[in-house]
């Protein structure tokens, strides 16, 4: 068995194979047998079991599936489209973004980039920048990519200030970050610009 629901053996069965050691916690209501061996696999897994089609894991919840470490106590979660699942109730603390700057998301986990841009929008930020900050330092996730997805926000987006911030506290506190090249390269000498004097 891949992963232990408390629904499948009880919660009481389920908090006693928690604290005998027999199962290591995930998320809430699920757990992996401590043999299996944790992976982003597992913890994609994982968070299927609190996210709905339709929705994508975002912000710290996607960064956890990718690279592990804290578990997040609430989860992002994008709508590419603006319809609400009514039938759905979310099993553990979540946030449903729709709009501006998340219809273009595809699969159940956004990619490290957005992700990291996300947590910037939408988490707490005392838990979002040191997350950040670590992921960035280590070259996990790409400095160049996060910065296109920012420049990629609207500004109608109203958390655009806010991430755009958040960006701008991480570079002073780790140094210049990566310029974005160019998409179009210049082949030759750009010629000198001669003013007259009038």
């Amino acid at each position: 068995m891949l992963l232990v629901h408390s629904a499948d053996v009880s919660p009481v069965a389920f908090r006693r194979m928690l604290a005998d050691g027999a199962l290591a916690p995930l998320l809430p209501g699920v757990a992996r047998p401590v043999d299996v061996p944790e992976s982003s696999g597992v913890r994609a897994a994982a968070a299927a079991c609190h996210t709905h089609p339709g929705l994508t894991l975002t912000g710290l919840g996607a960064l956890w599936v990718a690279f592990g470490g804290r578990a997040p106590t609430s989860l992002d979660l994008a709508a590419r489209d603006h319809r609400h699942a009514r039938s759905w109730a979310p099993t553990m603390p979540s946030r449903v973004h729709s709009g501006v700057g998340v219809g273009t998301r595809s699969g159940a986990v956004a990619a490290p980039p957005e992700a990291l841009v996300d947590a910037l929008r939408w988490a707490d930020l005392g838990l979002a920048l040191p997350r950040a900050s670590r992921l960035l330092a280590a070259g996990l996730v790409d400095a160049a990519a996060t910065l296109k997805v920012l420049d990629d926000l609207s500004t109608r987006d109203h958390t655009w200030r806010r991430a755009w911030s958040a960006w701008g506290a991480l570079r002073a506190a780790q140094g210049p970050m990566p310029r974005v090249r160019p998409a179009v390269a210049y082949s030759g000498r750009l010629a000198p610009v001669m003013r007259r004097a009038s």
